[in-house]
């Protein structure tokens, strides 16, 4: 499930075969496969083992963090911790160290969340330091849409509007958790 967009991409993209030749080989799976010049894509999640992990000697030179945790885990200090700690023990030092890149990409859920961690522009752990963060918001500066064909300035605004805390979290990468806020969700008493 994980790599069939990839494999879909690679074996009807005219684009693709125009730039990088035919890439299909005949070794395919449903976890992994291997294109034709050699390279291997594996399918893994972020609680998966990757120590160890390698291809005719090879460690891994690029992993692809996508959307890595979920909303129910980022509400657990605890839980947030652990994926901070397969990140540093099992991706980091997993990759091969002499070429290897990590791309993280996900929305900033929780100000103390993975992706937060890893692209804070100031304050981040020394380790971190090898991420180069990208921050994209759907409203620029000038509070003008950065793609209008996709979600027009108008559309946006009124959806800030609605529900603004939805939208700093989704929209602008900027949470505010619900425990920092003047009110929690355990104050209230329903009769």
């Amino acid at each position: 499930e994980l790599v069939h967009p990839l494999k879909h991409e690679i074996e009807s993209n005219d684009l693709l075969r125009l730039h990088w030749g035919n890439l299909v080989s005949d070794r395919w799976t449903i976890g992994d496969f291997e294109l034709a010049n050699g390279s291997k894509v594996i399918a893994r999640g972020l609680d998966q083992n990757m120590r160890g992990l390698k291809f005719l000697n090879m460690r891994p030179d690029l992993v692809i963090l996508d959307d890595v945790e979920k909303d129910e885990e980022l509400m657990n200090s605890r839980l947030r911790d652990e994926l901070k700690q397969n990140l540093d023990n099992e991706v980091i030092k997993g990759i091969d160290n002499v070429c290897g890149t990590v791309i993280a990409v996900g929305t900033i859920i929780h100000p103390d969340s993975l992706i937060a961690a890893i692209s804070r522009p100031t304050g981040r752990e020394e380790k971190y330091s090898i991420f180069k963060p990208l921050f994209f918001g759907a409203l620029d500066a000038e509070e003008k849409s950065i793609w209008e064909d996709r979600f027009t300035t108008e559309k946006l605004l009124e959806e800030r509007r609605l529900d603004p805390y939805s939208f700093a979290q989704e929209r602008m990468n900027e949470p505010i958790p619900f425990e920092s806020g003047m009110f929690r969700r355990s104050d209230f008493r329903y009769f």
